[in-house]
């Protein structure tokens, strides 16, 4: 699983306790933008967009794109994360439950 610009944004909000509303008040960005942005809809979202929704958080649409590596799964650098986001974790994948043999 891949991680985009989306991610870091909902793991933020998400984080923060905010509703999809609430960031797009305070962003200025619309609803529909980031809903579609958080969920991988919007590829390569513009740099201003993304400033404009990191804001709130303190930080900068570059620090978004900084953790967001390309055509690779993420590793987040907790030491080189600003302190609004070292709590982010990288997705994890679903396990399939194994089943355990028993002996006879």
């Amino acid at each position: 699983m891949e991680w985009h610009e989306g991610d870091v944004i909902r793991k933020l909000r998400v984080g923060a306790g905010w509703t999809l509303e609430q960031l797009a008040q305070m962003s200025g960005v619309n609803i529909q933008v980031i809903h579609r942005l958080e969920y991988g809809r919007t590829k390569d979202p513009k740099l201003e967009t993304l400033n404009r929704l990191a804001a709130p958080f303190g930080i900068t649409g570059r620090d978004v794109r900084d953790h967001v590596p390309a055509h690779r799964p993420i590793v987040l650098h907790l030491a080189k994360m600003p302190p609004h986001i070292k709590k982010l974790r990288s997705p994890r994948r679903k396990s399939t439950p194994t089943k355990h043999s028993r002996s006879a």
